[in-house]
């Protein structure tokens, strides 16, 4: 992974991943990678769009190309060209782009001395409780993901997302 001139150039930064099925790209989708991109602790965005899954298969194999673009065409718009990027990693790995090779990929691309987070919603969060296990193998810092950043979303409060984290990975209340 390090040695092409994009993960040359990654080496070291702090890098937020942020994927979603981006089906199609929202104005809150472009709200919260306006906001990373802002953040003083993220030097580049990575949006990566979700590949198949057995759930929806079909829809999102035909529309894979197209959501692309579509995020291609938002970080565009947003004028984040120099700091943000648009990728296709979990594609490109297939089944393990949906474990914890995933952020062990990106990892490498950052290196020991770089910094992954991973943004997601809060409805991501919730999800987790059904694969604890899984989520605590995806955030173990400098080794796949450093932190989380979550984005709020109606329904949902701070002190909500924090409990619910603190209860799927097994600590105290954030």
């Amino acid at each position: 992974y390090g040695a092409t001139a994009a993960g040359a150039a990654l080496r070291g930064a702090s890098l937020a991943f942020f994927n979603g099925a981006f089906s199609p790209p929202t104005l809150a989708h472009a709200h919260i990678a306006s906001s990373v991109a802002a953040m003083a602790s993220v030097d580049v965005l990575w949006l990566d769009a979700e590949p198949a899954t057995q759930h929806k298969q079909r829809f999102m194999d035909e529309t894979f190309d197209a959501r692309v673009a579509m995020c291609e065409r938002m970080v565009r718009s947003l004028d984040l060209r120099a700091c943000a990027g648009v990728g296709t990693l979990r594609r490109d790995l297939g089944a393990l782009g949906h474990g914890e090779e995933l952020f062990d990929a990106l990892r490498a691309l950052v290196g020991p001395e770089g910094h992954l987070f991973w943004v997601l919603g809060a409805d991501v969060v919730e999800g987790m409780r059904y694969w604890p296990e899984k989520a605590r193998r995806f955030l173990r810092p400098r080794r796949t993901c450093d932190g989380i950043i979550v984005f709020v979303r109606a329904g949902w409060t701070e002190i909500s997302v924090r409990a619910l984290l603190a209860d799927v990975l097994g600590v105290g209340a954030p």
